[in-house]
């Protein structure tokens, strides 16, 4: 028994908002049942027209009457984007998703890994520590990003035609940086995706205020 449950489903569009608000009401209430938690996520809204009508028929107050928290997914890679998001956007996004729930509903998804990519691709999630093997291994030593609140390398890929990938790594600091942010806007919390592989330093970063969910997986995803 973890003490609950985490629907953490990405890529939600227009459409999907009433069948996966119906999903979470009845999940709940089979969680609720056995007297578990249920954090349901939510994806962070991508640029243009189509970020703005993303989440339009989601039924708001009846998803933070059914979860005992929402998730707000900034913990993977955004949908299409080719960098990490600056830290102005995600201070936008959790204050978007507190004027639609309970500010203390609203836990913040954080990232102890490392995202790669290379211009015009998508991005890929590592392990903090692949991400500095491939750094000194294969690349440039990572450092830190002011603007991006991140540490940043790069490395180059093996091969007959060896290409260059950028890696961001939410390091301690990083992670630190997202804390603050659960603290500033007095959110329900932190849900780390994934343990294992991380900068170690992070857990002398981690205030006993800041509630911690742990993602459990099993062989068949979540």
């Amino acid at each position: 028994d973890a003490g609950g449950l985490v629907v953490d489903l990405p890529g939600l569009l227009l459409g999907d908002g009433s069948r996966f608000v119906r999903f979470v009401q009845a999940l709940s209430n089979a969680v609720h049942a056995r007297g578990n938690r249920l954090i349901a996520g939510v994806p962070v809204p991508v640029r243009g027209i189509r970020g703005r009508l993303q989440l339009a028929d989601v039924d708001w107050r009846r998803l933070a009457e059914a979860a005992d928290g929402v998730l707000l997914q900034t913990h993977v890679p955004p949908p299409g984007a080719g960098a990490p998001p600056s830290p102005h956007d995600v201070r936008q996004w959790v204050r978007a998703l507190c004027a639609r729930v309970p500010r203390w509903k609203v836990v913040l998804g954080v990232s102890l890994g490392a995202w790669e990519g290379a211009p015009g691709s998508p991005l890929n999630e590592l392990t903090y520590q692949q991400a500095v093997a491939l750094a000194f291994g294969r690349g440039r030593r990572p450092v830190w990003d002011d603007r991006l609140q991140l540490h940043v390398g790069a490395y180059r890929t093996a091969g007959e035609q060896p290409e260059e990938r950028d890696l961001w790594l939410f390091s301690a600091p990083a992670v630190a940086h997202y804390l603050q942010l659960v603290e500033t806007y007095d959110l329900q919390g932190a849900f780390f995706w994934r343990i294992g592989g991380e900068d170690g330093r992070v857990w002398r970063e981690v205030p006993h205020r800041v509630r911690v969910y742990r993602h459990a997986e099993t062989d068949g995803g979540i």
